[in-house]
């Protein structure tokens, strides 16, 4: 990929997780949002590199504008419960554009399980710091919010970008 498209599809892709992290629904400490398909997708279809830049440049908005679900902030947001899953947005487009970008399906679902697996790590573990609760609440926390709700969207985003790329190859197999 060229600097150009790179740029591009990394200043898309933290645009768009910015976008849905404004739709979210209120789930106690940890709001539900449409972030971690965006998160999904930047690497699944821009690819590792680009899926790790664009959600590095969006945690560097939250530095300064409220771009985050609640409108925390700047510092303020070391302090939030939630803090864990933001910090683990680059890396779960790491792991899905390494495994998931133009693979095949069974790399694709690998790709977004563990890349929502690692969300759900993160979230729960700092969770646990931040809001000085047991492992078991922060579990319970992160249980209902991420691996229930999330692995359905993660898998739901890789079945479509599946989709995605079955359409798209034969379209260009078809201009030849």
């Amino acid at each position: 990929m060229d600097f150009k498209k790179f740029a591009i599809a990394s200043t898309l892709f933290a645009f768009l997780t910015t976008v849905a992290a404004q739709v979210y629904i209120p789930n106690g400490d940890v709001p539900i949002t449409l972030q971690s398909v965006f998160v999904l997708l930047a690497g699944l279809i821009a690819g590792a590199n680009a899926g790790i830049t664009s959600q590095l440049i969006y945690l560097m908005l939250g530095v300064f504008t409220p771009v985050y679900a609640g409108d925390t902030y700047g510092m303020d947001i070391l302090a939030d419960p939630s803090v864990g899953y933001l910090f683990g947005f680059p890396i779960a487009a790491f792991i899905a554009g390494l495994l998931g970008h133009k693979q095949n399906i069974w790399m694709i679902l690998l790709g977004v399980v563990l890349a929502q697996t690692s969300l759900y790590i993160s979230g729960v573990l700092v969770l646990m710091i931040n809001s000085e609760t047991t492992f078991a609440n922060a579990f319970q926390v992160g249980f209902i919010n991420l691996a229930f709700i999330g692995y359905g969207k993660a898998v739901v985003t890789g079945l479509l970008y599946f989709g995605y790329r079955r359409i798209y190859e034969k379209r260009v197999s078809e201009e030849k």
